[in-house]
């Protein structure tokens, strides 16, 4: 008998990597060259079954005519003389996403902004929307799912918007385009100062010629709405919420986006009371920390401790903790906070607490863990 002669099966193809070729429409696969092997095969299964595939004696192949927001998983092995390799361990990559579809536009009047919608489509994680104007002005926003709000366009502009679809590798071609044109401009000079402690905003405005009413308008965060109106050049918006941005507007009509109307004047009211107040008592260090509720309006905070006896420590910081230090020990203490936002300040909010007693404790390893947080003091007496 004549003897056999076996040769090993070829090595499995190593450091397999994926480059996506979005605008091809294609995803290039490399991987170590394998002298060993005659050639190599790809294969690529996408999330729905369907199964591609090439076959190169280089160290690279490129899988071609990919459909749209798919998700596949690449392996690759070595094939010499009828025989395979194990399979190479699986690489997870995607094609392009889909482009969005049915994309439509609404205006927000109040804002001079546009609510884009559009159908989720396979394959994206996250979607830009982009508005341009033809005279050079672009907004834009981005989110995980449709609808988003396109912010800040100019008044009396036509924009024209699309949509694309984002994954980790690519993104799709543009959407189907639609228009949308701004109301117009014309009232200008609108002045707002917020009355600090009325709940109200006084508007002011330049009066125009024929226009024998105004209506004012102010748009909370939250889209809410609270109007006047006037048949002169002044309007006070009244039972406004503290702590909150308001955009403005002042029209000729109650057609806000196809009338006369004045651009955005954007306003935040007094910060609120600052409430959630939590003190504890820092006994080692003859002091307090203290927290409260963030607001979103105040640019600072004045904490203030009196004692019984009269001493009294302030505080000035930007955060809503403050660390107040060289307390009496075992005292009690009023403490004020008040909020100061861009022209206002809150009331204070009032509370009280006593300092801890000077006695020597012994604390075991992760008995107390305390995060404090120091400021300057602006002033001690």
């Amino acid at each position: 008998m004549s003897p056999y002669s076996l040769s090993p099966a070829p090595c499995t193809p190593q450091n397999v990597t994926v480059n996506a070729q979005c605008a091809k429409g294609a995803i290039a696969v490399s991987w170590s060259l394998n002298p060993d092997a005659q050639y190599f095969h790809v294969v690529a299964v996408s999330n729905t079954g369907a199964r591609l595939h090439c076959n190169t004696s280089e160290s690279t192949c490129t899988i071609n005519n990919l459909p749209c927001g798919q998700k596949y998983n690449i392996t690759v092995l070595s094939v010499r003389d009828g025989c395979e390799s194990k399979l190479s361990a699986a690489v997870e990559a995607s094609s392009a996403p889909c482009a969005p579809r049915n994309t439509k536009g609404s205006l927000d009047c109040i804002s001079n902004s546009a609510w884009v919608t559009w159908d989720d489509t396979e394959g994206a994680l996250s979607y830009f929307v982009q508005a341009q104007e033809t005279k050079g002005h672009n907004s834009s926003c981005t989110t995980n799912s449709s609808p988003c709000k396109v912010p800040d366009l100019k008044c009396g502009m036509l924009y024209t918007f699309y949509v694309i679809a984002i994954n980790k590798y690519c993104q799709s071609n543009r959407s189907t385009t639609f228009e949308l044109e701004t109301g117009p401009c014309a009232l200008k000079s609108v002045r707002a100062v917020a009355e600090c402690y009325n709940n109200t905003i006084l508007v002011e405005w330049e009066q125009t010629v024929d226009a024998p009413l105004y209506l004012v308008t102010a748009e909370g965060y939250d889209q809410t709405l609270i109007s006047c109106n006037s048949s002169s050049n002044s309007c006070v918006l009244q039972n406004v919420l503290c702590g909150t941005e308001y955009s403005i507007i002042v029209s000729a009509s109650s057609n806000k986006c196809s009338s006369l109307r004045s651009p955005p004047k954007k306003i935040k009211t007094a910060p609120c009371i600052p409430d959630n107040v939590t003190v504890v008592p820092l006994c080692q260090e003859n002091g307090a920390a203290v927290t409260w509720r963030y607001s979103p309006v105040a640019t600072s905070y004045l904490l203030t401790a009196t004692g019984l006896d009269g001493q009294v420590t302030s505080y000035n910081t930007t955060l809503n903790n403050c660390t107040l230090n060289n307390l009496l020990c075992g005292k009690t203490y009023n403490l004020s906070i008040t909020a100061s936002g861009d022209s206002c300040t809150s009331k204070p909010s009032t509370s009280s607490f006593t300092t801890g007693t000077n006695i020597l404790r012994q604390l075991t390893e992760n008995s107390l863990i305390t995060r404090l947080f120091f400021c300057k003091p602006s002033l001690k007496i």
